[in-house]
């Protein structure tokens, strides 16, 4: 996630976080308002509605107020808040199979989706059939892998930083990518086959 002119003269994410812990609530305001569409993106894809992606959001920010204090200027900002919706989230998954994930709106689904395709030679090659094909395979997507590829590809956090809020190592980080990857890879493979069949 790239910051803003506007949002580099406000500071980092962390030095909001410890004006915040100051006593700061507009740079809390700031936090939520630079991260509150990725992270909502996040809890829609992993919860597949809409009101309990909200509220699920809210309550990560909910976290954030309640855990200010254990927040430290060397720590990362954004693993952190992601770690803080992973204990929410994680939960609710354990024991359970994978949820199916609602579509979202059309004009959501289709720039979302693009976010999520890996390679960029595949992103010149949108259209709605290819869009509709990959949200299908993230959707059946164990909860731990679709968490890497949305923590990757939503919120851009780094491999190192997901398994910082994952609270797993690297390697198995990269394992989950790998396969929503692949997924993602055979969604576009098979678009493209469908397409090469109806010519």
């Amino acid at each position: 996630m790239t910051l803003s002119s506007d949002d580099l003269r406000e500071g980092t994410d962390e030095t909001l976080m410890v004006r915040y812990q100051r006593g700061d609530r507009e740079a809390f305001a700031r936090l939520v308002h630079r991260h509150q569409q990725a992270l909502f993106t996040v809890c829609r894809y992993l919860l597949g509605n809409d009101s309990l992606a909200m509220e699920v959001a809210e309550g990560t920010f909910m976290q954030l107020v309640q855990n200010a204090a254990t927040f430290h200027i060397e720590t990362r900002f954004r693993p952190w808040l992601y770690g803080l919706l992973h204990s929410l989230l994680m939960p609710r998954f354990e024991g359970l199979g994978s949820p199916r994930v609602g579509t979202p709106p059309a004009s959501d689904a289709r720039r979302e989706s693009e976010e999520l395709v890996m390679p960029t030679s595949v992103r010149s090659s949108r259209s709605p059939l290819l869009t509709r094909k990959i949200l299908e395979r993230v959707a059946v997507l164990p909860p731990p892998v679709r968490e890497a590829i949305l923590l990757k590809r939503i919120a851009g956090l780094s491999i190192h930083e997901i398994s910082m809020a994952a609270d797993t190592d690297p390697d198995t980080v990269r394992h989950r990518l790998r396969i929503a990857l692949d997924q993602i890879q055979n969604a576009v493979a098979d678009t493209e086959d469908y397409a090469r069949a109806l010519r």
